[in-house]
Parts: structure tokens; C-alpha cells; sequence
């Protein structure tokens, strides 16, 4: 059982796999969970959100974009509006974001 399990305040590590600028200030972030057994496992329900933390930085709570239907990766989209969604700009693909 992972360690998350005990502790739902402890977050998920996700890499950043691909990223998309989907307008000048709106970008897509495709995550994948680093622990294979949690992308195994880990499921949602269209409208769910969670909270994505840049460490350093903070966290901020946005909804799954992807549908769940598609395993293996979420996507993230959000618009460039304050210090996280900046910390979340710039990051590069293969960094490692928190998710909850």
C-alpha cells in the first residue's frame, strides 16, 4: 500500500510528460505517476479535482482534464494568473510536480 494511503495529505509524485500551450496564457500539463503501482490503481470521476503542488512554490486546486476512460496519464490545463500557475509555466518536461 503506498504511503499516500496512510496520509492523503502526503502528494503523489507525477512527472511532467508533455506539455501544451493551448493559447498565450493557458497551458496543459500530461502527468504521470512515478510509483507504477499508483497509476495502476488510481481512478476518477469527470468534474473531480485535485490539488497540484510545485515544491517551493505551493499548491493549487484545478479539475482533471482528461477523461478518466484514458488510464495511464491525467492532464492538467490551467491560465497563468499567480505565483503557482507561473512556478507551473515553468517547468520543462520530466520534472516532478505533487498531486492530491
Amino acid at each position: 500500500m503506498p504511503n499516500n494511503a496512510q496520509n492523503p495529505f502526503k502528494p503523489h509524485l507525477m512527472r511532467i510528460t508533455e506539455i501544451r500551450d493551448e493559447t498565450p496564457d493557458v497551458r496543459t500539463l500530461r502527468l504521470e505517476f512515478v510509483d507504477d503501482t499508483v497509476a495502476q490503481t488510481f481512478d476518477w470521476h469527470p468534474g473531480q479535482f485535485a490539488e497540484y503542488s510545485v515544491f517551493g512554490e505551493g499548491g493549487c486546486v484545478f479539475t482533471i482534464a482528461n477523461s478518466p476512460t484514458r488510464k495511464g496519464y491525467i492532464e492538467c490545463s490551467f491560465k497563468l494568473m499567480g505565483k503557482v500557475t507561473t512556478a507551473l509555466r515553468r517547468l520543462n518536461e520530466g520534472q516532478i510536480v505533487g498531486f492530491r
